[in-house]
């Protein structure tokens, strides 16, 4: 059985390039960012999300796409909203993961974003913090995903 490691931390604060130091040195990872990503690739997944919070998918290449920017102005200006997008999503994010983990390897490093009142911290059997100074996270959300310096901190204030 494999011992799991939490990668968890606020927005910015590293997680990811912890989580590839350990991809380096031959560790299984997993991300539950890229597991979203490939969840928004199913279109039953993207209609779920944009039925709950009565927006319309976008379609590109005749393909339903979540609308990223209108549901982030919804939930990160509401924080009963984000617990319903997390309720929606975090289940089926979680499940992928640990079908994904290869009982073979004795530790495998999950980043995890929001692990915290999530329901699955006893899922794990280490759980690593990453944090980071304000400041040098906003810059490298910022330059990351091109948000302005108020999403971020929109985003931030909403994190536990």
């Amino acid at each position: 059985m494999s011992k799991l490691v939490a990668i968890t931390g606020k927005i910015g604060s590293g997680k990811t390039e912890v989580l590839n130091i350990f991809k380096s040195k031959g560790y299984q990872v997993l991300s539950a960012d890229e597991i979203y990503k490939q969840l928004l690739l199913q279109e039953d997944f993207v209609q779920q999300i944009s039925n709950a919070f009565l927006i319309e998918p976008i379609i590109v290449n005749g393909k339903k796409q979540l609308d990223k920017k209108l549901l982030s102005s919804i939930v990160f200006s509401n924080k009963d909203k984000l617990d319903m997008l997390n309720k929606i999503t975090h289940p089926p994010i979680m499940e992928k993961m640990f079908s994904l983990v290869n009982p073979k390897n004795q530790i495998v490093f999950c980043e995890v974003p929001l692990l915290q009142g999530s329901g699955y911290e006893n899922k794990f059997n280490i759980v690593i913090e990453v944090v980071r100074d304000n400041d040098v996270r906003i810059n490298s959300v910022s330059a990351r995903d091109n948000l302005s310096t108020k999403e971020i901190k929109d985003r931030l204030n909403f994190q536990p």
